[in-house]
This record gives structure tokens, sequence and C-alpha cells, in this order.
């Protein structure tokens, strides 16, 4: 087991409700993201992207069903170890065909609910690991 000091400098799922995630962002990696003033979270209510260091909030596509290999892809840019993908408020698999790209690279990938995947990123991340995690909204 690894012990690591959370220094607030990450990016870390606080919660997530249907419709919406709940983030702590450090101020550095917000960009345009508005963050509460009152509890200090960014509220996202589209597909994301998520790694320690970045987010996307807008990712497309909008929902499983529309995600293309070409979607993928440009994970690869960030060089993960692991990609979760997060289908929704229940696991869905998707077709075979779109994670070639991420097969092709060499990149494991866990398929899970939208909850889990949050839940995964966490403590994946917390150890320090080359994360993404891909969530489509839960429902």
């Amino acid at each position: 087991m690894k012990f690591v000091q959370d220094n607030g400098a990450e990016i870390r799922v606080q919660g997530y409700d249907p419709g919406e995630i709940r983030l702590h962002l450090p101020r550095a990696l917000a960009g345009d993201i508005p963050i509460d003033a009152e509890t200090g979270l960014a509220t996202l209510t589209r597909s994301c992207l998520l790694a320690r260091d970045f987010v996307n909030p807008d990712w497309a596509p909008s929902n499983l069903t529309a995600l293309a290999p070409a979607h993928l892809e440009s994970l690869l840019e960030r060089q993960p170890d692991l990609v979760l993908l997060g289908t929704g408020g229940r696991l869905i698999f998707p077709a075979p065909e779109v994670l070639v790209p991420l097969q092709q690279a060499g990149i494991g990938v866990e398929v899970m609910d939208t909850p889990a995947a949050c839940r995964t990123f966490n403590i994946l991340a917390s150890e320090g690991r080359e994360v993404v995690a891909a969530l489509f909204m839960p429902d």
C-alpha cells in the first residue's frame, strides 16, 4: 500500500448525481469552468474527460451510442496507462471496434458505470497513476 499526501493540486470527484458530476478543481486547472464560491466545487453536466491535471468539461460524444474510435484517439495524447470508460447510470459495453485505438496503443480500458468510474478514478489518481476517465453523465 502506498500513502500519498493530498496536496489539493489535483482533480478529484467529490460527488455525482443524475446529470452532474462535482469536482474539486484547482483554480489553476479550471480555465473557464466556474467554481462555486460557497462549496469550492465545479459542477459538470455534460460528458467529460478527467485526468489528474486535466479536464475537458464538454467532451463529444454526448452518449455511449455516439462513441466512435476517433473520440478515443484523442485520449492517446495524454499517454494514460489506463482509461476508465464511465457509461452512465448503468454498465453498458461499447461495440468492440470502438476500443481499437486504445488496444492498438497498448492502453488498458475498464468499462463501468459512471459512479464506479468516478470512485476508481479518485483511487488511481491519488496513487499517482496516469489514468484518464471518459465519463458519460449518470442518468
